[in-house]
């Protein structure tokens, strides 16, 4: 495996943070004490992040937000919890790449996001069906 930030470079080890390959000049060590390579330290992530973990609130929120418009009794505020809860699972998701979120998370903001954006489709293409009807 080749160092993810210097190709034709072989990897010594590999970030637990973002499991990239890196090489001795890319590791580097934590004010935890712990390996990791210098995007993770950069972006103030140091601490290796275990699979689970609670789920941020915006996670939760994302997945709120998007169930609440399957139950929308008017088209408006359903496509606006739609639309936010599409938002905020996709900001969520970008923020826990980052490892600035939990990723505990990950399935809370993911089902959020694809819900949000189901719903936007969905009832759009409802409210067009409805005007050409109309007319």
């Amino acid at each position: 495996m080749d160092c993810a930030s210097h190709p034709g470079v072989a990897a010594t080890g590999t970030c637990p943070r973002c499991h990239r390959g890196c090489c001795t000049e890319c590791m580097t060590v934590a004010a935890d004490g712990g390996a990791c390579c210098v995007d993770c330290l950069e972006s103030a992530t140091a601490a290796p992040r275990g699979l689970g973990g609670a789920p941020g609130g915006i996670a939760i929120a994302s997945l709120v937000f998007s169930l609440v418009s399957l139950f929308g009794f008017c088209f408006v505020p359903a496509v606006v919890f739609a639309i936010t809860g599409t938002i905020l699972g996709v900001i969520e998701l970008g923020r826990i790449k980052k490892g600035k979120s939990p990723l505990g998370g990950r399935s809370f903001a993911l089902a959020g996001a694809i819900i949000g954006a189901t719903m936007t489709v969905l009832i759009s293409i409802f409210v067009i069906i409805m005007f050409i009807v109309a007319e």
